[in-house]
């Protein structure tokens, strides 16, 4: 009885473990992308290796809805537009790109780029080059020609965004639905927590002012290093005002100094105000009322997510250490990408010893690597992600899984349960969205919190 209860539990282990739908057969090879659009139809992209009379050409397509589309020199950028609902994608053909909607095709462009946040969540936007000038279209509104664009900023919530741009040597925040300026200069981008107000600082003339949804403030000579608090109702940020600097948050000014305050950060209480201070060609960390040791350089400080430790990268004499709290770890030759996971429980970073790289998670140390960056933990925190280059070639590293080799990898994330890794990996100069599930690697994506992968000739769901 005992065995056949035991046996009965491993099978409902084993269901659970690889429980999965079959959503379609494919009979395509080389597939490069999947997505499900809208919880029903499937999309994927393949290339086709075609030889030519005088050497093998590589034939891309996208099939969707039991269509197929292409030729194309290439595809990328396989997505859904919401507003038209339906598959969008970039396609080269004839040496020009276009933007493919369904079944519309945008005019010709140098280069596009659908990587480009929409501005509401919604809009389908997307930068392009059209004879040498860089613009970004955003539904029906084109904007530019754009000589730069900085400051890049993301709502919390994921639903807005906002850049700066020069257009024509005048500076513009674009927002949804609007375009705000002109300004000679316009920095420091930040949503508050709840995605509801955009502050920035702009100039015009020799006047820098304070930007913050409908309010703004100065005149200042300066300013600078903007932050929200966790409920959005303080914005911190450093101001020049007759050649003195202040820390001012919300209705309160600090004493003047000769330097301003940088690398703002508040408390998930929003209680502590930590920054980053320099004099006398050094630079200290200070939250509150505490001040730390004086470092050579200071990376930004950052808040555990109870609080309760204050943690960030500092060199001194050539040597580089973490510091969180009272404790600190080192020397390292180098130390980069500090993060901790979501309970807060075990901080991860990497750190250079020797010429290698290693990633340094609580009591555990990883490599030696060739170098290391991103890291990225599971939502339940139980298994840290990161690429890895290993003798000259890219691997990803989740927990003790690794999959690869490969010329590149990017654009990590878990699934909600935290079980699978999806990536994009770049093999043989083609780039495929790739998961790690249970060990093995397949084409695939997240999909609406599905895991939709190919196994065979099977596009299946977990």
């Amino acid at each position: 009885m005992k065995k056949l209860i035991l046996s009965g539990i491993a099978i409902l282990i084993s269901m659970n473990i690889f429980s999965q739908t079959e959503l379609a057969a494919v009979d395509k090879k080389n597939i490069t992308n999947i997505k499900l659009i809208n919880g029903k139809i499937i999309a994927y992209s393949y290339f086709e290796d075609c030889q030519k009379l005088l050497s093998m050409i590589r034939e891309y397509y996208v099939s969707w809805n039991n269509e197929t589309y292409g030729p194309y020199e290439n595809v990328k950028d396989l997505a859904y537009s919401a507003t038209e609902k339906t598959v969008t994608y970039t396609a080269k053909t004839d040496g020009k790109w276009y933007i493919i909607t369904g079944n519309k095709k945008s005019e010709a462009y140098d280069s596009c780029d659908l990587s480009i946040h929409s501005l509401d969540g919604i809009t389908l936007t997307y930068t392009v080059k059209i004879n040498g000038d860089d613009f970004i279209i955003s539904g029906n509104k084109r904007f530019g020609p754009i000589y730069e664009t900085k400051d890049e900023c993301v709502s919390p919530d994921g639903k807005t965004f906002a850049v700066a741009v020069d257009i024509e040597s005048e500076w513009y925040v674009l927002l949804p639905g609007e375009k705000a300026g002109p300004y000679d200069e316009c920095d420091n981008l930040c949503f508050s927590p709840d995605g509801k107000t955009l502050a920035y600082s702009a100039r015009q003339g020799f006047d820098w002012y304070l930007i913050a949804g409908e309010k703004r403030s100065g005149p200042y000579d300066d300013c600078a290093n903007l932050c929200f608090s966790p409920d959005g109702k303080t914005l911190a940020y450093s101001a020049e005002i007759d050649f003195s600097w202040y820390l001012i948050a919300g209705e309160e000014k600090s004493e003047p100094s000769v330097a301003p305050k940088e690398h703002l950060c508040f408390s998930p209480d929003g209680k502590t105000l930590a920054y980053t201070e320099g004099h006398e060609g050094s630079r200290d960390v200070v939250a509150g009322e505490k001040r730390s040791d004086s470092y050579d350089k200071v990376d930004p400080p950052f808040f555990s997510p109870d609080g309760k430790t204050l943690v960030f990268a500092a060199k001194k004499d050539n040597d580089w250490y973490v510091i969180a709290g009272e404790e600190k770890s080192g020397p390292y030759d180098d130390c980069a990408n500090l993060c901790f996971s979501p309970d807060g429980k075990t901080l991860a970073y990497s750190a250079k010893i020797a010429d290698n790289w290693y990633v340094i998670a609580g009591e555990e140390k990883s490599g030696p690597y060739d170098d290391c960056a991103n890291l990225c933990f599971s939502p339940d925190g139980k298994t840290l992600a990161y690429p890895a280059k290993i003798d000259g070639k890219i691997y990803l590293i989740a927990g003790n899984q690794k999959a690869g080799p490969y010329d590149d990898c990017s654009h990590l994330c878990f699934s909600p349960d935290g079980k699978t890794v999806s990536y994009m990996a770049e093999i043989n100069d083609t780039w495929y969205n790739q998961v790690l599930l249970n060990g093995e690697t397949y084409t695939g994506a997240l999909c609406d919190d599905a895991v939709i992968y190919l196994d065979g000739n099977k596009i299946f769901k977990r």
